[in-house]
C-alpha cells in the first residue's frame, strides 16, 4: 500500500513538473458550441499548455488550462466540476483512446508578480493528467472541454488539437526517401542518357563533353525537384487538420532552399518541437510551416533563402570550375570556355528551378504590409519584377537563338544532338563543341519554361514556333 502511494506521489510530482514546462497548445471552438460569446460571459478559457512524456512505458498528456472569471457574476463553486472530469475524453479519428490518470484544480490562482488579472477578475487553473497508452505519432489526439456550470449553463467549451512529434525514424524516411527517390531518377537519367549515345567518350577529354551529361542530368531531376516544391508549398496552404500533414510535408524544405535553418534570425526561432509535441498557434500559411520546422518568422526565412540560393549556386560553379581544370589540361584554355551563353544557361537553369519558392517567400511580405518598413516592400516589389523579367529576358534569349539555329527538323536535332548557330566561326574544336552543347541546353530549357507539364520522349526533342510568312 506504502509503495502504491509513493508511486502516485512520485506521478503527481513528475507530470506537476512537466506542466511547468508545457509548451503552448492552440485552442479551437468546440464544434457543438451553442451560439454564444465567451468574452461577454463571466468566465472563459485564456489559454493551454501541455506537454507528452513517457512514464511507466506509457504517453502521458499533461494539459494545462489557464481560464479568467468575474468575480462579480462568478464563483469557483458555481463550476461543475463532477461533469468537466466526466466529459473528458481524447479521440483519435473519432475514435475515444485513453482515460484520465489525475485532474485538480486550483480557484482561485493567487495574485503575483507575474500573473496579474485585470481587476475584478481572477485567475483559474485546471490541470489535466491522460494516459495515451501509446505516443499515437502521426495522428492528432482530440477532446472537447467543455465547462458549465451546476445548473447546466455553459460557460466556454475549447477543443485542443494535439500532434505528437512524428519521431526520428518518421523524421528520417520522409526526409532521406525523396532524396534517395532523387538518385534514382539521376541514376535512371545516367543509364537512358547512355543507352541513346547522348554520353560522349570520356577519352575526349574536353569539359563541355562531360558538363553536358551533366546539365542532361540535371534538366531530368528538374521535373522531379518541383513536385517537392509543389508539395511543400501546397501544403503551407491547407488547412491545420489533420495537424500531422504539415510536420510531414515539413521534411521536403529543402526542395524550396530551406536545406538549414540559415544565419538570419534576429534573435528569435519558433520552438516547432517542444515538449514532445508541435507547438504553434493561430497563424496560417507560410507562416504556420515556419513554426512547424522550428524556423524563424517569415521575413527572415524570406533572406535565409536567397542565402541559401547563394551558397549552393557558389557550390555549382565552384564544382564547375574544378572540373574544367581536371578536364583541360590543368585549366589551359579555361576562360575560352566560359561564354555568356554559359552564364545565360546557368541563369536560366536556376530561375526555373527556384523561382517558385523565391517568389511564393517574396509575395508572402505582402500580408505584413502594415507591419514591415516600407523601403522592405518596395525592396520584395522589385525583387519580384527582377525575377519575373530575368524569366521572360531569358526565355526570349534562348528563344531566339533557337530561331537562328539552321536545323531543318527536330528529329534531325534530336539525332545530331547540337545547335548550328550563325556565330563566327570558332577558335577551336573545343570551343565549338562547347557552343553546340549551349545550344542544347538552350533548346531544353526553353522546352522547360514553354511546357513545364510535358511529358519528355527519349532523347528530348525541341518545339519550334513556327515561322511567319
Amino acid at each position: 500500500m506504502l509503495l502504491k502511494l509513493s508511486r502516485i506521489s512520485a506521478l503527481i510530482s513528475t507530470l506537476n513538473i512537466l506542466v511547468c514546462q508545457a509548451a503552448f497548445v492552440r485552442k479551437f471552438e468546440c464544434s457543438s458550441t451553442e451560439t454564444f460569446n465567451a468574452l461577454d460571459g463571466p468566465f472563459r478559457v485564456e489559454s493551454l499548455h501541455g506537454t507528452l512524456g513517457k512514464i511507466d512505458n506509457s504517453t502521458v498528456l499533461s494539459l494545462s488550462i489557464l481560464a479568467i472569471h468575474d468575480t462579480a457574476r462568478f464563483t469557483c463553486s458555481d463550476l461543475d466540476l463532477a461533469w468537466l472530469e466526466a466529459s473528458l475524453r481524447f479521440h483519435v479519428l473519432g475514435i475515444p483512446v485513453g482515460h484520465v490518470k489525475n485532474f485538480s484544480t486550483n480557484c482561485p490562482l493567487p495574485i503575483t508578480k507575474t500573473l496579474t488579472p485585470p481587476e475584478g477578475s481572477l485567475f483559474s487553473s485546471y490541470e489535466l493528467f491522460y494516459s495515451l497508452g501509446n505516443a499515437h505519432r502521426l495522428q492528432t489526439v482530440v477532446s472537447d472541454v467543455d465547462f458549465r456550470t451546476r445548473e447546466g449553463v455553459q460557460l466556454d467549451c475549447v477543443t485542443p488539437k494535439i500532434t505528437p512529434d512524428i519521431g526520428t525514424a518518421a523524421s528520417a524516411i520522409f526526409t532521406y526517401l525523396p532524396a534517395a527517390v532523387m538518385v534514382l531518377v539521376g541514376i535512371a537519367s545516367w543509364k537512358t542518357h547512355a543507352n541513346d549515345g547522348s554520353i560522349m567518350s570520356i577519352e575526349s577529354r574536353s569539359p563541355w563533353s562531360i558538363l553536358g551529361t551533366v546539365w542532361r542530368i540535371t534538366l531530368d531531376l528538374a521535373d522531379y525537384l518541383r513536385y517537392l516544391q509543389f508539395i511543400f508549398l501546397t501544403g503551407s496552404l491547407t488547412l491545420g487538420y489533420p495537424g500531422f500533414y504539415q510536420p510531414i510535408v515539413s521534411k521536403v524544405a529543402w526542395s524550396s532552399l530551406l536545406y538549414w535553418i540559415g544565419p538570419i534570425d534576429h534573435g528569435f526561432t519558433y520552438p516547432g518541437v517542444e515538449d514532445g509535441l508541435y507547438a504553434v498557434n493561430g497563424t496560417y500559411g507560410l507562416e504556420y510551416m515556419a513554426q512547424t520546422l522550428g524556423f524563424p518568422t517569415m521575413p527572415d526565412v524570406m533572406i535565409n533563402s536567397f542565402i541559401n540560393l547563394f551558397i549552393l549556386t557558389f557550390g555549382v560553379v565552384v564544382g564547375i570550375l574544378i572540373l574544367f581544370l581536371i578536364t583541360s589540361e590543368l585549366g589551359r584554355g579555361l576562360l575560352s570556355l566560359v561564354t555568356w551563353s554559359a552564364g545565360i544557361v546557368l541563369m536560366g537553369m536556376i530561375l526555373s528551378l527556384f523561382s517558385l519558392p523565391l517568389l511564393s517567400f517574396l509575395s508572402y511580405e505582402w500580408i505584413l504590409t502594415g507591419y514591415l518598413p516600407k523601403y522592405r516592400i518596395i525592396i520584395v516589389g522589385f525583387s519580384v519584377a527582377i525575377i519575373v523579367y530575368s524569366n521572360l529576358h531569358i526565355t526570349h534569349h534562348i528563344n531566339r537563338q533557337t530561331e537562328a539555329s539552321d536545323c531543318s527538323s527536330p528529329d534531325s536535332l534530336a539525332q545530331r544532338g547540337s545547335f548550328t548557330s550563325p556565330m563566327p566561326d570558332s577558335p577551336g574544336p573545343a570551343t565549338q563543341e562547347s557552343r553546340n552543347i549551349l545550344q542544347e541546353w538552350a533548346a531544353r530549357v526553353v522546352e522547360i519554361l514553354n511546357h513545364p507539364m510535358k511529358k519528355k520522349e527519349k532523347g528530348f526533342q525541341v518545339m519550334r514556333p513556327p515561322r511567319q510568312g
